[in-house]
């Protein structure tokens, strides 16, 4: 089972797409009983996602292997007080999901590792591996350049990246991060919602790219699923949810086969578009 899930929206109102707002927790147990009953094993959170790991920790989480993310660095800051708010955080975040130890802990900023007190955040992050408090130590990056970089420093167990059919940007290192026994976990695979949202419904701001949107086959979660279900580099799927029944739909598009698509004819490289980050809408 490739599937994982994303636990941003059982903290906050996350997603272009989302209407329903934050999850509320008797949903999330609902969703975490049949996440577990159909064999997804991974749970991705972050301090940095509102009340999620305090919601997860408020539940049995004992049947998943949970990754959070580390605090962000503060140029504002010392050395000797970023160290320890990196510390801190993490703690934090042991507590609130009422856990001594945590499958993964990834660097939330990969910039944070290429700046110049990168080596001396990873070595703070490889002691946590020491003490058994992580098992996985890792990177969630925005663009490719990233991966080298870092891949030049670091013995990194885990990559977080963004994958979907517009965004094909990181295909190409994929076979290098498996060379290196990596596993790669993959976001964004319906960007936000943005990509199963009905076309009268998307905002303006992406009208230059409606036509492409619109060409999608159909069924359309299908379509976007088996794109990085059939990547054999591919190792978990992260997918976020606001209901029971959207978990329930992505995991019948998962066991189902949509067939073959040359999926090269939907990549684009404008990052206007397949970054959210750089959305401008009004």
């Amino acid at each position: 089972m490739k599937l994982a899930l994303g636990t941003v929206q059982f903290g906050l109102d996350y997603g272009i797409s989302n209407s329903n707002g934050q999850v509320y927790l008797d949903e999330v147990k609902k969703i975490l009983s049949f996440a577990h009953s159909v064999g997804i094993t991974v749970l991705d959170t972050a301090s940095t996602y509102g009340e999620s790991e305090k919601v997860l920790g408020t539940i049995k989480n004992d049947d998943f292997d949970i990754i959070t993310k580390t605090t962000k660095w503060s140029n504002e800051k010392s050395v000797e007080d970023n160290l320890h708010n990196f510390d801190e955080a993490f703690s934090l975040s042991k507590q609130n999901l009422c856990r001594n130890n945590l499958y993964g802990l990834l660097f939330h900023e990969s910039n944070d590792l290429l700046g110049s007190n990168g080596k001396l955040l990873w070595a703070w992050a490889e002691k946590l591996k020491e003490t058994n408090e992580i098992k996985k130590l890792g990177v969630s990056v925005y663009y490719p350049e990233q991966v080298t970089k870092i891949l030049d420093l670091y013995k990194v167990d885990i990559i977080q990246l963004p994958l979907n059919v517009l965004d094909q940007r990181f295909l190409p290192l994929l076979p290098l991060l498996k060379e290196r026994n990596i596993e790669i976990y993959v976001r964004s695979v319906f960007l936000q919602g943005l990509l199963l949202m009905e076309p009268n419904k998307i905002d303006p701001y992406f009208n230059e790219i409606l036509p492409l949107l619109k060409s999608f086959p159909t069924p359309r979660l299908e379509f976007l699923l088996n794109f990085v279900k059939d990547n054999e580099f591919v190792d978990k799927i992260l997918v976020g949810v606001t209901s029971l029944k959207d978990l329930e739909q992505i995991h019948q598009a998962y066991l189902f086969s949509s067939g073959q698509y040359n999926y090269s004819d939907y990549a684009i490289s404008d990052e206007r578009f397949i970054l959210p980050m750089n959305w401008n809408r009004k």
